[in-house]
């Protein structure tokens, strides 16, 4: 439904940010903006390879698939008379990174665009580092590790994150994310409750659900069960068009309101709804009733 972070060239609106951050014991400030990659803030993943990263005096590095340009940056500050190139396909990235070499008075780094070691051909490094973006593919990834040593010198290194592999919604899910388990998943709310899907590349990047029931009213009730988006596809327009989608379904059922909860601290969520058009109408109370009679 929206593009991803490693597009050449993003669609997406402008939606700037500044990010400061203390990294090694040295403050950064980043601009980043939508269509890039961990838009809000530094990620686990890049926080963790900064923090294990070891560079030296006068080397020379590449930060591969830069994004905003915060590990490049910050390698550049580590390694004094080294010099560092960063690169990424996203053009709106390149921009964002020059610019952030500049906020943070880097002067030992440069900015190419361009995909993989395309923008580095016949240069050699002490160091390549970098996040890659996973929602790529593996094919991908499998050529960045592949064509590394071409571009290394003798003694260099490959520093790569990635994130563990849990599966899409596994925080939420409430157990191992399996075929079979959303399946069943699945079966549970058929005829009850209607699933949508957003895609991205060919990749799942986000899901909602609604029920659309009849009621004493004259109208049926319809409510959103559930919405989530992925990290890095959150910003993009996503959950607005997942909302719009279910809104039209709804209506189509004969809805004439929809009603959606979410928890008392979850700002982001109130923010996001108020901003689609809900208010807040009533206050929502909740019992444990213990285990289900059946299980009893």
């Amino acid at each position: 439904m929206d593009e991803q972070y490693f597009e050449k060239h993003p669609r997406s609106r402008h939606r700037p940010v500044e990010i400061r951050v203390v990294v090694r014991g040295r403050q950064f400030t980043f601009r980043s903006d939508a269509g890039v990659f961990s838009r809000g803030g530094l990620d686990r993943g890049t926080d963790l390879l900064l923090a294990a990263l070891q560079v030296g005096p006068c080397e020379l590095i590449l930060d591969m698939g830069c994004g905003y340009g915060a590990i490049g940056t910050v390698a550049a500050a580590l390694s004094e008379g080294g010099h560092i190139i960063l690169t990424d396909v996203n053009e709106r990235a390149v921009v964002l990174a020059r610019a952030n070499l500049a906020a943070n008075r880097i002067t030992n780094a440069e900015v190419r665009a361009g995909d993989l070691y395309e923008p580095v051909s016949g240069l050699s490094f002490d160091h390549i580092v970098s996040n890659p973006p996973i929602r790529a593919g593996r094919a991908l990834l499998d050529r960045l590790i592949a064509e590394a040593p071409a571009h290394l010198h003798d003694a260099g290194s490959l520093w790569l994150v990635a994130r563990t592999r849990q599966g899409f919604y596994a925080a939420y899910f409430g157990e191992t994310v399996t075929e079979g388990a959303v399946a069943r998943r699945l079966r549970q709310i058929d005829g009850f409750e209607t699933a949508v899907v957003a895609e991205a590349s060919g990749r799942l990047s986000g899901f909602a659900s609604l029920r659309v029931t009849p009621s004493l009213d004259p109208t049926p009730y319809a409510e959103v069960t559930d919405l989530f988006v992925e990290t890095e596809s959150r910003r993009l327009g996503v959950a607005s068009k997942l909302v719009k989608y279910l809104e039209g379904i709804a209506q189509e059922r004969g809805a004439t309101h929809m009603v959606v909860l979410t928890g008392r601290t979850n700002t982001e969520a109130q923010a996001f709804y108020r901003n689609a058009g809900y208010e807040e109408y009533a206050a929502a109370m909740r019992k444990p009733l213990g285990k289900p009679l059946k299980d009893l």
